[in-house]
């Protein structure tokens, strides 16, 4: 080999390592921005069901990840879509009403919020246990049950046929939930499920993270 070949030999094993260098560094580069700056937990913060009736029955999280003691919000609400929809009031839930968050003082209430510990989705709901959420305190007089919703188009309004009257109700709910439902038990973070359901038999299903109470 010359001293021409030699040295023109030199030069591209020389380029082929810085090639690989700068691949390397790429590689660990990529590797440690997504571990800072995307994500990992996969959970989402919103989601929707569409009812046979015409509405859709929607949910969102502020967060997925619940530091204590922040907490999260969660919204549930009904919108109406394309027309007016008069639906009879129905009891047709897939988890026990009585286990879900509603407003107080509203009997008949056709919308309400769970939550379960552990990871459950669409299929194994009915296997967990929803905590009680509805422990006020005080005792509500009694009220007449509604016997039909007209809810209108585009919207979560809703006027409220009662037996002798009519209410205005806004189908749209927000639980906002306290630290203290992270901290019961001995270490008791890890996922979380929340369901939200009305009475017309649907079902929306979203997760989060909360970390374990090291007091």
């Amino acid at each position: 080999m010359s001293d021409e070949d030699d040295a023109s030999y030199k030069r591209s094993v020389k380029n082929l390592t810085v090639l690989l260098i700068v691949v390397v560094i790429v590689v660990i580069s990529g590797l440690v921005f997504t571990t800072y700056f995307v994500p990992t937990n996969g959970l989402v913060k919103s989601t929707y069901v569409y009812d046979p009736n015409g509405l859709t029955l929607s949910m969102k999280l502020n967060t997925t990840e619940a530091f204590v003691p922040y907490g999260v919000n969660i919204t549930l609400w009904v919108n109406g879509t394309s027309g007016i929809e008069d639906l009879n009031a129905q009891n047709s839930w897939v988890v026990p009403p009585s286990s879900l968050w509603t407003p107080p003082c509203e009997p008949g209430w056709p919308i309400g919020i769970g939550i379960m510990r552990g990871y459950y989705d669409m299929y194994n709901y009915s296997s967990g246990t929803l905590l009680p959420l509805n422990d006020s305190g005080f005792r509500c007089p009694p009220q007449e049950l509604p016997q039909s919703f007209i809810i209108e188009p585009r919207g979560s309004e809703s006027i409220v046929n009662l037996s002798d009257s009519f209410k205005r109700w806004d189908l749209q709910i927000t639980l906002v939930l306290a630290n203290a439902i992270f901290t019961q038990g001995q270490k008791a973070g890890g996922l979380f499920t929340v369901v939200g359901a009305d009475e017309w038999g649907d079902l929306t299903v979203l997760h989060f993270d909360a970390p374990p109470n090291e007091s």
